[in-house]
C-alpha cells in the first residue's frame, strides 16, 4: 500500500485503527518540523504544522514473559509502591532534580530506582545445584521438595545445624519447624485446633511401671516436648497423659516417660492418633487433683511398746512409691507418746530409706515434760514439693531418743495419709 499517497486524506480527519493502519494524533513539538525521513520512511509520516497525525503499522506486541523482563516488571512494581508511600516533602525532592530534564518526579525516581536494583539473570536450562546432581532448576522448581514458590520442603528428619530461618515442613508431625539462632531447631507458628491437640508422630510402645509408661517416636522430639505437656492416644480407648521425662534422641528415636494418673494405662497393644498439647486443659483432659495424685492412707492404730531409744521404726509398714516427675507431697498424721518422768520425745518422718531420716524438711517431732505419767500427743501436718527422676519409694518412720512406754500412730482419730499430686497441673 502506497502510505504517502492516501496520507493526506487519512491524516486529516481519521483516527484510531482502519485496517492495518493505526493513525493517532501527535503535536508539533515532539517531532521536527521538516522530519528527515518524511516521506521516505513508509511506516511514519507527520503532517506539517502545529500539529498532525502519525500513521503507522498496526503492531501486536509481544510478551514472551523472559525471566529478565518479569524482573524488571516487579522492581518497576516495587518502585511504584514505594513512590505512593513517600510524603509530599520527599516526593518534592524528586521533582527538583534536574535530571534528567522534561521528567516528573516519579519519572525521576523510578528511572534511579530501576538502576540501583538490577535483577539477577538465572540461566533456567543449564545451571545444576551440584556437580553430582544434574538436575536442572526447572526440574527441582516442580519437585515434591518445592513444588513452586509457595511450597515449603517436607521431611520427616532434619540436619543438626542449619542457615539461621531454615523452614522445614514435618510431615510425620504435621508441623512446621524453623532454625533459631538461640534455640535450634523448633515448632514455628504451630496450627492449635479448636481443641487444643496437636497431632503427634507415630508412636511406639516401650513399657510400663503403672502408673507410669513409656513410648517412643522415631525422631528428636527432644526441641518439641517438655515434661508437663499433656498426650492423647488410643490404645483401645482414649487415654490421657502427663509428660514426666523425654529421653535424650538416641538409636533414631526419642523415648517418652508419662505418667497416666488414677484412671489411665498403656496395655502395649498399637498406639493410635497420638496428640500433644501445650495448653493447661485441652478438651477431654481432666485438671482434677484426685485423678493425677498417688497417695496412700491408713485408718489402723499403729504402736510401739518400750520403743529402743534411737533405734527408727516403721509403723505398720507406711511406705509409698512416687514415679518420675515433679511432685507436692503432704503428709498427714497423729502422733502420740506415753511416757514417766520429766520428759518425753519423739520423731515421725518421711524417708527413702527405714533406718534414717534422708530429708529434714520431711521430719517432725513431739516433746513433753512431767514428773508423772503423761501422755502428749499433736497433729503432724508435712508438706514439700519434690522432683524425681526416676522411681523411688518413701517410708513414714518414726522414733525417740529416750525411754519411754510407747508412742503411736492415731489413726482412729485422724486418718494417717501420704499424698503426692502431680505439680504439672
Amino acid at each position: 500500500m502506497d502510505y504517502a499517497q492516501i496520507y493526506p486524506f487519512l491524516g486529516i480527519t481519521a483516527r484510531g485503527k482502519i485496517g492495518n493502519l493505526w493513525i493517532h494524533k501527535l503535536y508539533k513539538e515532539r517531532f521536527w518540523n521538516n522530519h528527515p525521513e518524511y516521506p521516505q520512511n513508509p511506516d511514519r509520516y507527520k503532517m506539517v504544522g502545529s500539529q498532525g497525525r502519525v500513521i503507522t503499522k498496526y503492531y501486536y506486541p509481544e510478551n514472551p514473559r523472559t525471566a529478565k523482563q518479569q524482573g524488571n516488571r516487579s522492581t518497576f512494581s516495587d518502585g511504584l509502591y514505594n513512590w505512593s508511600q513517600f510524603d509530599k516533602n520527599t516526593k518534592n525532592y524528586y521533582d527538583e532534580l534536574k535530571r534528567p530534564i522534561y521528567a516528573y518526579g516519579i519519572h525521576r525516581y523510578i528511572s534511579l530506582y530501576m538502576l540501583a536494583n538490577p535483577n539477577m539473570i538465572i540461566y533456567w536450562n543449564t545451571l545444576e545445584k551440584s556437580a553430582t546432581d544434574p538436575a536442572r532448576l526447572p526440574d527441582y522448581m516442580s519437585s515434591e521438595y518445592f513444588g513452586g514458590i509457595n511450597r515449603v520442603g517436607s521431611f520427616t528428619t532434619y540436619p543438626a545445624t542449619s542457615p539461621y530461618g531454615s523452614l522445614r515442613y514435618r510431615s510425620d508431625l504435621n508441623k512446621f519447624v524453623g532454625f533459631k539462632k538461640d534455640s535450634g531447631w523448633g515448632e514455628i507458628g504451630a496450627a492449635v485446633s479448636g481443641d487444643g491437640w496437636n497431632a503427634l508422630g507415630e508412636c511406639t510402645y516401650e513399657g510400663a511401671d503403672a502408673p507410669t509408661y513409656t513410648f517412643s517416636i522415631a525422631a528428636d522430639m527432644t526441641t518439641i516436648l517438655s515434661s508437663g505437656m499433656r498426650i492423647k492416644l488410643t490404645d483401645t480407648t482414649v487415654n490421657y497423659f502427663i509428660i514426666t521425662a523425654v529421653g535424650a534422641f538416641s538409636g533414631g528415636k526419642t523415648i517418652l516417660t508419662v505418667y497416666g494418673g488414677t484412671d489411665y494405662t498403656l496395655t502395649g497393644g498399637d498406639i493410635t492418633l497420638p496428640y500433644y498439647s501445650t495448653q493447661k486443659a485441652p478438651y477431654g483432659f481432666t485438671i482434677d487433683p484426685i485423678k493425677w495424685t498417688v497417695a496412700v492412707t491408713d485408718s489402723t492404730v499403729r504402736s510401739q511398746v518400750s520403743p529402743t531409744p534411737g533405734t527408727i521404726y516403721n509403723l505398720g509398714s507406711i511406705s509409698i512409691n512416687v514415679p518420675i516427675g515433679i511432685w507436692n507431697f503432704g503428709v498427714y498424721a497423729v502422733f502420740h507418746m506415753r511416757f514417766t518422768g520429766a520428759a518425753g520425745e519423739a520423731f515421725i518422718g518421711l524417708s527413702t530409706a527405714t533406718d534414717s531420716y534422708t530429708d529434714s524438711e520431711l521430719k517432725a517431732g513431739i516433746f513433753g515434760g512431767y514428773n508423772a505419767v503423761a501422755n502428749v500427743g499433736s497433729t503432724i501436718n508435712m508438706n514439700k514439693v519434690l522432683e524425681l527422676t526416676e522411681k523411688d519409694t518413701y517410708y513414714l518412720i518414726e522414733d525417740t531418743p529416750v525411754s519411754m512406754d510407747a508412742f503411736y500412730l492415731r489413726s482412729d482419730v485422724g486418718k494417717t495419709y501420704i499424698r503426692a499430686v502431680c505439680a504439672y497441673l
